[in-house]
């Protein structure tokens, strides 16, 4: 009983590392242009994957650090496309979607975004 025990938990071990061997990491850079045509990083901008055929989101978000810069773990093999959301108050928004990006257990994914403000 012990040995079969030990055998499953030394399969699942073996299986849970070899999901997160080609699981993939996407990350990326937001920015945006003010009404000026000045360009700032995004600091606090709201990341959402969104399936590339259907464009529905997912369960996988992310947010942007002080300087623009996401990071989003154990992405799984697909095709993606990543909307990114800024408000900088209740009155000015800024949305950018990245291009179609696809991974197949890649370490990196480089998924940048360039927002334009909507009314």
């Amino acid at each position: 009983m012990k040995k079969g025990i030990i055998l499953s938990l030394v399969l699942f071990g073996l299986i849970f590392m070899s999901c997160k061997k080609n699981a993939s990491k996407f990350q990326g850079r937001v920015q945006y242009v003010d009404s000026t045509g000045a360009w700032f990083y995004a600091d606090s901008a709201i990341i959402t994957f969104h399936d590339k055929d259907t464009n529905a989101p997912v369960s996988l978000t992310g947010a942007t650090d002080a300087d623009g810069i996401f990071l989003i773990e154990n992405v799984p093999d697909g095709q993606w496309v990543l909307k990114g959301t800024l408000m900088i108050d209740s009155n000015t928004t800024y949305i950018g979607i990245s291009d179609k990006l696809e991974c197949k257990g890649k370490d990196f994914v480089a998924a940048p975004i360039d927002m334009v403000e909507v009314d």
